[in-house]
């Protein structure tokens, strides 16, 4: 078995693929001082949907979901098929760092826990482009919140080929 091939075996049977639940997205969402009811929403990395469908639920706009495991994608459709959420609801087989979308697309840009595979640095310059002129990236990633992590914290992240800044060095 592949490490892509174990990756999609072990996180296959889960419902959210990282750290999150309504209540947090709904959080996030409140920091929005305005957004259109027709918003055009892009989440990026959605993974199996979880953050997709309370978009859905929090929001009147439509979604695109993407990720680059095609099965999720398609259990996304089924689901929002199956929810009366079709036509909202749509889904792309795409790459994060290779997105296929237009400039100035999107009101909301959403990615929950998932920028870390290309940079937070990297993927807000470049996802920046897709968002309509006053639109919004909302993003959650890994920040250390103590001054001196343990070394183990640190070699554990740095292992797994992941920088990991404080809050305020993602504030810059």
């Amino acid at each position: 078995m592949t490490p892509d091939e174990f990756f999609y075996y072990i996180f296959s049977p889960l419902q959210r693929l990282g750290p999150g639940c309504m209540q947090a997205t709904q959080k996030a969402l409140s920091y929005i001082p305005s957004l259109p009811d027709n918003a055009c929403i892009l989440d990026i990395g959605c993974g199996r949907g979880a953050q997709t469908r309370d978009l859905a639920a929090l929001t009147q706009g439509t979604i695109t979901a993407t990720d680059n495991y095609q099965p999720f994608l398609d259990a996304i459709t089924a689901r929002a098929a199956h929810e009366g959420m079709g036509m909202r609801i749509k889904t792309r087989c795409a790459s994060m760092d290779n997105l296929p979308f237009k400039e100035g697309k999107f009101d909301l840009i959403w990615s929950e826990g998932a920028i870390y595979l290309i940079g937070f640095e990297n993927g807000l310059s470049s996802w920046r482009s897709f968002s309509k002129k006053g639109g919004y990236i909302v993003v959650s990633d890994i920040a250390w919140f103590l001054k001196n992590p343990p070394h183990e914290l640190i070699q554990f992240w740095k292992d797994e080929n992941c920088i990991v800044n404080s809050e305020e060095e993602k504030k810059e």
